[in-house]
């Protein structure tokens, strides 16, 4: 069964179609007798005053000429739109990403361009990986907005959403009390990130106060979320476990009833060129271990 997406694609493509179709069957079968056009008699009138004959019409409505005109222009028509839509239509959008550097732009790595898969999934999972270039650049609040959106979403035991996120704009501030957590080395790279964010989850219930066993694991569930949907637009999105965990617990309130996971740094595309080289040389997606060394079926065995 093709989805939602796909079914929408084709009853577009028909809309633009059907009208040249019914046009074509019309204009065969149903059209009217064919119009005369310009009053002959009229034609015939002004060229006699002009002391000439009436010129044959360009365009003869009596021996099919119209017909045939308006029948080229509506399949010129339909042809044309068809085609400056197909690619929207058919062949949906490219997932190539943009790197900003200066006026100009450059293409960006995309993680498939260097791994491969052994088995056959979706390039979204390869293409994703984690950058440390960014451009400095702001990214507007609705557009977080959209990134946390995706991480609401995410699944988690009886719905019970543990995650929390805290998070700071680059103007903010709030900036140095997240900024400041941070390893030196995170620090080199971050300092050009719009926002820098905190997970952190709840170990208990809402509903009983019992301990929740999957909590972080639920929070990793919605860090993925928006490391994705941030990648789908566009932007470097790149987790760190490098920054004081005791010292963000007192710099930002938190409460003793939640567990501090993990920060993420999220920008625009930057020039790798402003990183230290040691960072440049890092600046690719990396590999993953062979399937077989992560999983086996019954008893552990790895």
């Amino acid at each position: 069964m093709p989805d939602r997406r796909t079914k929408l694609k084709i009853i577009m493509l028909h809309i633009v179609l059907l009208p040249t179709v019914l046009f074509v069957f019309y204009f065969f079968t149903l059209a009217p007798k064919p119009w005369v056009g310009v009053d002959e008699a009229v034609v015939e009138k002004i060229a006699k005053e002009h002391g000439r004959e009436a010129r044959k019409p360009f365009i003869g409505p009596g021996e099919g000429d119209l017909l045939l005109f308006l029948f080229l222009t509506a399949g010129a028509v339909g042809g044309f739109a068809a085609g400056y839509c197909w690619r929207r239509l058919v062949g949906g959008k490219s997932s190539k990403m943009i790197l900003y550097k200066g006026p100009e732009r450059t293409a960006m790595i995309k993680g498939s361009d260097r791994r491969q898969a052994d088995h056959p999934i979706d390039n979204l999972f390869l293409d994703r990986w984690s950058p440390r270039a960014m451009s400095g650049e702001e990214i507007p609040e609705e557009e977080l907005l959209v990134l946390f959106e995706a991480a609401r979403w995410a699944p988690s035991s009886a719905n019970n959403q543990p995650w929390r996120i805290l998070y700071a704009h680059r103007d903010s501030t709030h900036w140095p009390h997240f900024y400041e957590l941070l390893v030196d080395t995170n620090k080199v790279w971050a300092k050009n990130a719009a926002a820098l964010l905190l997970f952190i989850s709840k170990t208990t219930f809402d509903s009983n106060g019992k301990p929740y066993p999957t909590h972080s694991y639920d929070t990793g569930a919605a860090w993925e979320n928006l490391a994705l949907q941030g990648f789908l637009r566009g932007y470097v999105v790149h987790g760190m476990q490098g920054f004081d965990y005791e010292r963000a617990r007192v710099a930002l309130n938190i409460p003793e009833a939640f567990r501090v996971e993990a920060m993420a740094a999220i920008g625009k595309p930057g020039d790798n060129e402003a990183l230290p080289e040691e960072l440049r040389k890092r600046e690719a997606p990396n590999e993953r271990r062979k399937l077989e060394q992560t999983i086996c079926e019954g008893p552990f065995c790895l």
